[in-house]
């Protein structure tokens, strides 16, 4: 029996002393310490940081390969910055620069040749002694867009009867090469109805003169093969014939012909 009353108030004793390691159970209406609310950390260290300055200095597309630069700037308490480029409204790719201020660049592979805008969007951001870095998404950042000019050279065609009316005079068939879209603007189509079509060539064959030939659609039958917007170029009156329907509009290959009037 002695045994028996020993043991009941050392179990309760254990118990006692494991509520109070463990920190106890809140009593009723007590409440819990609230965890960290997320963003507290970036808000503490981020507070007054912000983007001051992001330029574009210029960009442009040539042989394939889209490149810009331009300058940037942070206010205190940044100390670097995140740099985020898009293409037409797709990301291509980010960087991190440190310091207050700085240059950054860009440049993409395989861009066409034709008309992109460029964005870049700036955040500031934050690194501590120990290297730790933290982008301040939520601080202010800024963003600005720049427009990427048009650099395709194009092939203009007289596709009409005859071509002119405000524009450059022409027989049906003539072709002229190398021409800007400035260029096809302001003296091949400075109105609808000048009967020249200009096109970016998805291959150009050939050089030179006397004759040039164009097809608009896929041609061939019976005649040499190409797929839409082909020129060949530096061909006589007797390959024509014997290979491009004679050149004529409407002739079975589907290629249009006439005189190579020369790079514009």
């Amino acid at each position: 029996m002695l045994r028996e009353q020993t043991r009941a108030p050392l179990s309760l004793l254990l118990s006692g002393v494991l509520l109070v390691a463990c920190g106890g159970v809140p009593e009723a209406g007590q409440a819990l310490a609230p965890e960290t609310p997320e963003g507290t950390l970036e808000s503490a260290m981020c507070a007054g940081s912000s983007v001051s300055t992001l330029t574009v200095d210029g960009a442009s597309t040539y042989e394939g390969v889209l490149a810009g630069g331009g300058s940037w700037a942070v206010a205190w308490p940044a100390n670097g910055v995140r740099l985020e480029y898009q293409v037409d409204g797709v990301v291509q790719s980010s960087d991190e620069r440190l310091g207050n201020s700085g240059s950054w660049s860009f440049s993409l592979s395989g861009a066409s040749c034709y008309a992109h805008n460029l964005v870049v969007k700036a955040y500031p951001m934050v690194v501590d002694s120990s290297g730790t870095r933290t982008t301040c998404w939520t601080s202010s950042s800024k963003s600005v867009s720049y427009p990427v000019a048009d650099v395709c050279k194009r092939a203009c065609v007289c596709t009409g009867s005859a071509c002119g009316n405000g524009s450059i005079g022409a027989n049906q068939g003539d072709i002229f090469t190398n021409v800007s879209l400035s260029q096809v603007q302001q003296s091949f189509q400075a109105n609808p109805n000048t009967g020249w079509t200009c096109v970016v060539p998805a291959a150009i064959r050939g050089s030179g003169g006397p004759l040039g030939c164009y097809c608009a659609g896929y041609c061939g039958s019976g005649g040499v093969g190409a797929n839409p917007n082909y020129f060949d170029l530096g061909r006589s009156q007797q390959t024509v014939d014997a290979s491009y329907g004679g050149g004529k509009a409407g002739n079975r290959t589907g290629w249009l012909c006439g005189s190579w009037r020369g790079n514009f």
